[in-house]
């Protein structure tokens, strides 16, 4: 059984998987507070640190919209 976030597959591509015999286990597209799948699946943030540039920058997974990510420079 595999299983996948929910929007992941068009039903196309679900149909066909199924067809080629795997079988697939989808979440519903809704949760308490509108929050989507990411009650099954969990909330991504992340930090990247471009190394050549020595910059940084944030992402906040946009299917909840819990907060925001903002890169603060340091203080000396």
């Amino acid at each position: 059984m595999a299983e996948a976030e929910s929007g992941t597959f068009d039903q196309a591509t679900v149909r066909g998987l199924e067809a080629m015999g795997h079988k697939l286990k989808l979440p519903g597209d809704t949760a308490a507070g509108g929050r989507g799948s990411s009650h099954v699946w969990g909330n991504l943030q992340t930090v990247e640190w471009d190394r050549k540039t020595n910059t940084l920058s944030g992402g906040s997974d946009p299917r909840n919209p819990v907060g925001a990510a903002l890169v603060r420079p340091g203080t000396p």
